[in-house]
């Protein structure tokens, strides 16, 4: 099978290039050839009004992308294309060349974007706000939700309010989303709910002893954000003493978390910052827990796989689409977001139950060895394919 993939990339790689690159390479494993055409959001560097016009413009449609997608296409001859982002260079114009070539077409439903410019269902203050959802995006321009930047926020509004009205993303023939939670917003925002397929990301396993014992302190694992229940998670330990905290990430809040540690003479907690994927590993593996309160509509945070995939349970907020990774009392807890109270009696429920706990780290390696494997997920990627070229023959 030949496979061409279409990604945007953000300035700050994340878990969409990671899943498209994991894709990649599980799919050439196994004989398929597989293109990449992309952009790159490092590309927008200009400030000259020329420039800024010329992004703007691009935001709607770029005859770039659409010549040299059309171009790549006719060159390749893919059997399917497969489209993981396409804000802000290559445009929704990728629709209409795939469309024109009449080639089956698959996209990965990474975030929120088609019900919200920013694609995260939160307004500048960190809050949760849906109210784009049904078409109003002028509250995204209003409330400047991009970035807190007047301009990109009405660029990107304006084009996903255009191509809605063009029933654009209708030319897709199947969405792919990770969480049905993310598949429930999506419906929500008009894409037909017969379009999309739940389909979790997967991951390698790593080899991981169970006998293995686990150090005292839980670890906090991703950006260094308010959205992401820091600043709460500082205070539950504030109050406690009976376990360390080892914050890997960095973020808008970084130094004040630092700020905070430091002036409460908080030294059980280590603020760790960016580290490698295997000092990452190492820290993890060696954690009871790993703690993750996000306060926001979490999708599928690769976090939460790789902890489940250590053998690593997990203490999370109830929210978005976590529940269905983190079954309760199986391979982790869950609670209500933002309580200090709440996290702190799931925290002390674990420490004062180490066979509970034990028996909690080897059932999430066994879930996450049934959810998470790499066969199930190329198998459900290669029915995916299959299941549109068979639509288009």
């Amino acid at each position: 099978m030949r496979v061409l993939a279409v990604h945007n990339f953000y300035r700050n790689r994340g878990g969409e290039a990671r899943t498209m690159e994991s894709e990649k390479k599980i799919l050439e494993s196994h004989g398929h050839k597989v293109c990449v055409y992309s952009r790159d959001n490092k590309e927008i560097s200009g400030s000259r009004p020329i420039q800024v016009w010329q992004i703007a413009v691009n935001v709607f449609f770029s005859l770039r992308t659409y010549r040299e997608v059309t171009k790549l296409i006719r060159r390749f001859s893919p059997d399917v294309v497969h489209i993981h982002n396409v804000f802000s260079l290559v445009s929704p114009s990728v629709y209409f060349a795939v469309k024109r070539c009449r080639i089956p077409m698959v996209q990965t439903l990474h975030n929120y974007r088609l019900g919200c410019p920013n694609g995260l269902f939160l307004d500048t203050k960190g809050a949760i706000c849906t109210k784009c959802i049904h078409g109003n995006i002028f509250h995204a321009v209003m409330k400047r939700c991009l970035h807190g930047n007047l301009g990109q926020s009405l660029a990107v509004s304006l084009s996903l309010g255009l191509h809605r009205i063009l029933r654009t993303f209708h030319k897709v023939d199947v969405f792919i989303s990770p969480s049905r939670f993310l598949k429930e917003k999506m419906t929500e925002a008009g894409i037909p709910e017969e379009k999309i397929r739940v389909k979790p990301h997967f991951m390698g396993m790593r080899p991981v002893s169970f006998s293995q014992a686990y150090e005292p302190y839980a670890v906090f694992m991703g950006r260094v954000a308010r959205e992401k229940g820091v600043m709460m998670l500082l205070q539950v330990f504030k109050e406690r003493k009976d376990l360390g905290l080892k914050i890997i990430g960095e973020g808008p809040l970084l130094e004040q978390a630092r700020h905070f540690i430091k002036e409460n003479r908080l030294s059980h907690i280590e603020c760790l910052g960016y580290i490698s994927s295997e000092e990452r590993f190492e820290v993890v593996k060696r954690a009871a827990f790993l703690l993750f309160p996000s306060l926001y509509y979490e999708n599928f945070p690769y976090v939460l796989m790789e902890s489940l995939i250590l053998g690593v349970p997990v203490i999370a907020s109830s929210i978005g689409g976590v529940p269905e990774i983190v079954e309760d009392k199986r391979n982790g807890l869950l609670c209500p977001p933002g309580s200090v109270e709440e996290m702190n009696h799931r925290i002390s429920m674990l420490l004062r139950n180490p066979t509970f706990l034990e028996k909690m780290r080897k059932q999430a390696r066994e879930k996450a060895g049934l959810l998470f494997n790499e066969k199930k997920g190329y198998l459900e990627l290669l029915d995916m394919y299959r299941s549109v070229m068979r639509d288009r023959d």
